[in-house]
């Protein structure tokens, strides 16, 4: 049963990066045009997971990921339809995230009876070997399956929360030049560029809030807005500066919460040890 819960761990996360690492910005706006395109996705996620769960490769997983595969073209193809019908990315987006997870999930009877193979047992024993850290840890199958669903929300929160959050701030449109509309740290021009500055800030501000989370320090979040409003005071003074700070920054942290408290829930609900995180802080 262990087994099956770092396997779906690992497919979820295969998930997270075929879909928000590997997945370019032209190849998403591609998707949109061609199935050429989609198919090239579909085969990401495919190779993707099979690279993840290398360790319980059998004949019946190879089916499993092949179905999670064929099911998340489709899962994609009908969003893209959807999206040009209705033009609202933020809704089906976050439709199309929730049935890819389900689909995962669903597979847990099929995945319950998959072991280890010869391989992922010779791979195990060299990691215990050669980084004996790992063996004082005393990490359960449990632990491994929670650290895996924890990655999976860092990769989450850094890039699908970036997406997210400049989606909804696309939908505003700010008055005056070009000179007015960028101020100090706060940029009124959504750039898909991931260098930009106030999209980096964004990033660390959603990893900072989702640690706090898990370390069950809700309470310190209030000291990050407050460390973000003082750097940004001066920009208040106009009024559609004012709207996009607090637009953005509310979004950002509806991203953290959301997948932070959601994973606090399973770690409390469907763990049953005393999860090493919790021990160590």
């Amino acid at each position: 049963m262990h087994n099956a819960k770092i396997i779906l761990s690992l497919i979820i996360l295969s998930h997270f990066i075929s879909d928000f690492v590997l997945q370019s910005n032209e190849l998403a706006k591609n998707k949109m045009i061609n199935h050429h395109s989609l198919i090239k996705h579909g085969i990401v996620v495919f190779i993707t997971s099979l690279g993840l769960t290398f360790h319980f490769f059998s004949h019946q997983l190879l089916i499993i990921i092949s179905a999670i595969t064929i099911l998340h073209i489709t899962i994609d193809l009908i969003k893209i339809k959807l999206e040009k019908r209705y033009s609202n990315f933020v809704l089906f987006f976050i439709i199309d995230q929730i049935f890819h997870l389900m689909v995962i999930i669903s597979f847990y009877p099929k995945v319950k009876y998959i072991q280890v193979n010869f391989l992922g047992n010779y791979v195990n024993r060299l990691i215990l070997e050669s980084f004996p850290v790992f063996k004082s840890l005393s990490l359960t199958k449990e632990d491994w399956a929670i650290l895996i669903l924890i990655i999976s929300a860092y990769i989450f929160v850094w890039t699908a929360g970036a997406i997210l959050v400049k989606r909804v701030l696309d939908k505003f449109n700010f008055s005056g030049n070009d000179n007015e509309k960028t101020i100090g740290l706060i940029s009124t021009k959504i750039e898909s560029n991931r260098n930009n500055i106030g999209e980096l800030i964004g990033q660390l501000e959603r990893i900072v809030i989702l640690t706090l989370i898990l370390c069950k320090s809700l309470g310190a979040i209030s000291l990050v807005f407050a460390a973000k409003s003082i750097a940004r005071f001066n920009n208040f003074n106009k009024q559609d500066l004012a709207d996009y700070y607090i637009v953005g920054t509310f979004a950002s942290l509806l991203v953290s919460l959301f997948i932070g408290l959601v994973l606090t829930m399973i770690i409390s609900i469907y763990y049953s040890g005393n999860f090493i995180l919790y021990e160590v802080l």
